[in-house]
């Protein structure tokens, strides 16, 4: 490609500022650019693999492990069945609202960006630092030691299998991962494609081997479904939030909106036909295993879908830890490939250093944000090794502030349905959807503030530590030799990885 045509912009300096000092800074341009030739994301996303990004990064270890959670507070079968349904229901009123957002704001960054749009700056930060401090690298470091573990557990049966062969194997994992999303974005995708493919056949295993036998007859623990009853309507709340829970991953389309080839067609198709899969399996898997296991017995497991083929696929049960582990591999390449663009976007607004916001001269991937992520995760994952569970703990605090930032995305929608009537929506939802949405998401909220005012608590305290971050990035004062190291730092790594700002807008 050349030579550089853009040096970094420094922290919490804006693009307007940075563009009026480089007029008269000594940086290598070109005089003459092809417009295909300059450097940006491509938008190159099919509905296919829309389709596969929601359903990939939605089926992961929560329908082969919350089954669980969902029957001990629910009380009975039947309402677990009706939590799982209620709860995807949920999930595709969420997604729905997130798809009018999406063809609304062509831009990439999911809720950060529609909070920043709705809400200002410092909220829309407070989404990101979330995802920055804990979020993101905590879930790589726990899926990528689901799935070592899941890999490894056929070749120690009978014993525990060593802790640095579950290591060694969750860090290829995860290198795997992003050197993949680091070089080519269709091959992060054509990843994506198969191991989606690849989990809802797995999944689908369990729902056949459910029919078959339902067919034979063994539906004794699906006789008197209601038979029992939840201990309390707070038990109930519970059994919703351990579901909606193993139902979040639609969000994550909005990430790379700047990269789908048709958004305004393609959002709403691929919510549906995406969420329309995923409640239909995750209800069809649930059944399934009752079929199988009384509920005494998948109370008594902590990992329903092992369990099952144990019951019923004898020497083939290796089958479905198999699935899984690859369900879990698809969910980190497809976090991976959406969220560095939360990072991207953020960093390319000004409110996180700019270098994280430029995209790879040949690869055309943002090369740097990526690096940024996989930094976090390493460093997460040298604390994890050091804590133990730990950072699973973390994550247990700020979950909730997670589906949180959704609700107030829905609620953004509200109002600028009020404040800005005059923008271009190319689809559009009731508002009826988003409100119900936010309505439900608030009080699973307030019934894990109740459940857990420390845990909760600690979640919030994490979050607001951003503040002080945000205020710094853009204190304009700052000391001269602060923008002479992160001036320094920034054209060294933007030189070493080969990254430049956008050369033409893509939303």
């Amino acid at each position: 490609m050349g030579s550089f045509r853009k040096t970094s912009i420094p922290f919490g300096r804006s693009r307007e500022e940075e563009s009026r000092k480089s007029e008269s800074n000594d940086v290598v341009t070109e005089d003459v650019i092809k417009e295909e030739d300059k450097v940006a994301l491509k938008k190159q996303m099919s509905l296919f693999v829309c389709i596969t990004i929601i359903v990939g990064n939605t089926i992961g270890t929560g329908i082969f492990i919350s089954p669980k959670g969902v029957l001990l507070y629910s009380g009975s079968v039947g309402l677990s069945l009706v939590v799982w349904t209620l709860a995807g229901l949920l999930s595709l009123l969420g997604a729905l609202s997130f798809a009018e957002l999406g063809t609304t704001f062509g831009k990439s960054g999911g809720d950060y960006t529609y909070t920043r749009e709705a809400f200002g700056p410092l909220l829309a930060f407070l989404v990101v630092w979330k995802y920055f401090v804990l979020y993101e690298p905590g879930s790589k470091v726990v899926l990528s030691l689901s799935f070592a573990r899941y890999v490894v557990q056929p070749f120690f049966l009978g014993c525990d299998p060593p802790d640095a062969a579950i290591a060694m194997i969750a860090i290829a994992s995860l290198v795997v991962a992003y050197f993949v999303n680091s070089w080519k974005v269709d091959a992060a995708t054509s990843v994506q494609n198969i191991f989606t493919v690849a989990k809802v056949t797995g999944l689908s295993i369990i729902v056949i081997a459910g029919m078959v036998q339902l067919a034979n007859g063994k539906t004794e623990y699906l006789k008197d479904a209601f038979s029992t009853k939840p201990e309390s309507f707070m038990n109930v709340s519970l059994a919703f939030y351990q579901a909606i829970f193993a139902c979040g991953g639609w969000e994550n389309l909005n990430m790379l909106t700047e990269e789908l080839r048709n958004p305004a067609r393609d959002f709403p198709i691929a919510v549906v036909v995406s969420e329309t899969i995923v409640i239909i399996l995750y209800v069809m898997a649930n059944i399934s295993y009752f079929t199988a296991m009384s509920p005494e017995e998948l109370l008594a497991t902590d990992a329903v879908g092992v369990t099952f083929a144990d019951y019923l696929f004898g020497s083939f049960s290796w089958i479905i830890p198999a699935f899984i582990a690859i369900s879990v591999f698809g969910t980190i390449n497809g976090t991976a490939l959406t969220r560095s663009r939360i990072f991207f976007t953020c960093a390319r607004d000004g409110y996180l250093p700019a270098t994280i916001g430029m995209v790879h001269v040949n690869f055309r991937t943002p090369l740097a944000s990526l690096m940024v992520g996989a930094l976090l995760v390493a460093i997460t994952f040298v604390i994890s090794s050091v804590t133990g569970t730990g950072i699973t703990n973390l994550l247990n605090y700020i979950t909730f502030a997670h589906w949180l930032f959704f609700a107030l995305a829905n609620v953004g929608l509200v109002y600028l349905r009020w404040k800005r009537p005059d923008l271009d929506r190319p689809f559009k939802v009731p508002l009826v959807v988003p409100i119900l949405f936010s309505l439900a998401v608030f009080y699973l909220s307030i019934t894990a503030i109740i459940a857990a005012p420390v845990d909760t608590g600690i979640g919030v305290a994490i979050i607001l530590t951003g503040i002080p971050v945000y205020l710094f990035g853009q204190w304009k004062n700052k000391p001269s030799y602060f923008y002479r190291v992160t001036d320094g730092v920034g054209n060294f790594v933007q030189k070493f990885l080969l990254v430049v700002s956008q050369e033409k807008e893509t939303y």
